[in-house]
């Protein structure tokens, strides 16, 4: 990717701009623009506030948990990389 975040940076920005939640438009505006900035595609406006950052040329990751920890719900599941 084209930069690093700082943390802490991020942190002390977001926490100078407090927003009440579903209603967090400066601070998604704020996570689009540093992940545009490293190189992310980004799409904003996902549930309204919410923001979706792929890697340019990543390949989309399809994964069937076979866990005895997996979700219960056919149509949910964490792709969290745990």
């Amino acid at each position: 990717m084209a930069q690093e975040l700082n943390v802490v940076d991020v942190y002390n920005d977001l926490h100078q701009i407090p927003e009440l939640g579903f209603q967090e438009f400066k601070t998604s505006a704020y996570i689009a623009e540093k992940l545009k900035q490293m190189g992310y595609e980004v799409t904003t406006g996902v549930g309204k506030t919410g923001v979706v950052a792929v890697e340019k040329g990543a390949q989309a990751l399809v994964r069937t948990a076979s866990f005895t920890f997996k979700s219960r719900r056919v149509s949910r599941t964490c792709l969290f990389q745990h």
